[in-house]
């Protein structure tokens, strides 16, 4: 694994529209489940994120964003 591949990978759950506030639970949560990691790069560009937020939050969806107060 090297920084390159972090830099990728952060452009690829960037490019499928993940928020800022998820970001850095997708990238922990797929970096820790392999096999989560391989369905995600293997699915459609077009439904990576709602496969992502399905697998890491079933069908509850992810929390809401915090507010800016």
């Amino acid at each position: 694994w090297t920084s390159q591949m972090d830099d990728a990978f952060i452009n690829a759950l960037l490019k499928n529209g993940m928020e800022s506030h998820l970001l850095t639970k997708s990238y922990i949560y797929l970096v820790r489940n392999h096999d989560m990691m391989r369905a995600f790069f293997g699915c459609p560009i077009n439904m990576r994120k709602q496969v992502l937020m399905e697998m890491m939050y079933g069908d509850d969806g992810p929390p809401p964003a915090p507010s800016s107060i």
